[in-house]
């Protein structure tokens, strides 16, 4: 795995991407089950945090203005403080993603978007607090929430290196709560029906999040109750975690596989005695690992059970 993988969220203006993530921040920097947050640019960190505590105080500024250039955030994801990858996060204005391709924003956004290991896609809570009743609805939905560039860009990103997992994030869910979920997910499908086609390689989650349910009154004086802010990065840092668990299935396989070749040579377990060792040695701290990952992977498991996702458009449970 890649020192630094790219995290990229595509949504338009107004959807709430710079929100979710100081809201996100804050939340993993106190931890879940272990694991924390940390931007590794210190005036980084102190631009969230005082972000974070605007929003807390309330009133009309408490909210960030919307992004108008283009900036890498790099962030460590830890386990009892200790790092297990880095990962970069690009925010952008949201204008970029109606832009034409000669905007330079739009081929930074366009290049980070072919590099990256997971995909969040921001939906306004505003845009579904009533049913896509018709298709025509749902075409002006798409216009509205740019879910129909959205597309546009995953299908550039399909040509560039295939499926990746992605996060359709609900924003401002506290807007659209009081409909039931399955209605909601329904309507998310049809606004990205690509991504749940039979055989289409796409995994996909469905997390609403909010910065509190009770900002739906008075965005102004509502207060801050974070719901799963947490989760979209918990998702994509799941998925980064279970190819390294398969990959170290893939190294164990080959050291048992060598192993048995030099025991079975002739007088190998003499003439082959520190190579064999060697191979035992590698074996066991792959095991270790792996068995190390498989924890960590569980207290995962257990926050992602929260949220449905879907691989080659079918509901799945998420299992180590």
């Amino acid at each position: 795995m890649s020192e630094n993988i790219k995290i990229t969220m595509l949504g338009t203006t107004g959807a709430g991407k710079t929100c979710f993530m100081v809201g996100m921040y804050a939340v993993m920097q106190l931890g879940v089950h272990g694991f924390t947050l940390s931007a590794q640019d210190m005036d980084d960190d102190i631009d969230l945090t005082d972000n974070w505590e605007r929003l807390t105080e309330g009133g009309e500024g408490r909210f960030p203005a919307a992004t108008s250039d283009t900036y890498n955030f790099c962030f460590n994801f830890c386990y009892g403080f200790k790092k297990l990858m880095g990962f970069e996060w690009l925010d952008y204005r949201g204008g970029a993603l109606r832009d034409k391709a000669s905007q330079s924003d739009v081929q930074t956004l366009q290049k980070t978007l072919n590099q990256s290991s997971c995909v969040f896609m921001c939906i306004s809570g505003e845009h579904l607090a009533n049913k896509i009743e018709n298709s025509s609805e749902a075409l002006n939905l798409a216009k509205k929430t740019r879910a129909d560039r959205m597309n546009f860009f995953l299908n550039q990103l399909h040509e560039e290196q295939g499926p990746v997992p992605v996060v359709i994030a609900i924003t401002k869910y506290d807007l659209c709560m009081h409909r039931k979920r399955d209605d909601i997910k329904e309507d998310i499908k049809k606004l990205f029906n690509p991504l749940f086609t039979e055989d289409g390689g796409w995994l996909v989650a469905i997390c609403p999040v909010s910065l509190g349910k009770g900002l739906a009154g008075d965005k102004n004086t509502g207060n801050i109750e974070p719901i799963n802010l947490h989760l979209p990065l918990a998702f994509a840092i799941y998925v980064q975690l279970s190819l390294q668990f398969l990959q170290l299935g893939d190294y164990e396989k080959q050291e048992s596989e060598k192993m048995t070749v030099l025991r079975n040579k002739f007088l190998g377990s003499w003439w082959y005695n520190n190579e064999i060792k060697e191979a035992e040695k590698r074996l066991s701290e792959i095991k270790a690992y792996g068995n190390d990952l498989q924890v960590k992977m569980n207290f995962l498991t257990r926050e992602l059970g929260r949220i449905p996702v879907y691989f080659n458009g079918q509901e799945q449970e998420i299992n180590v």
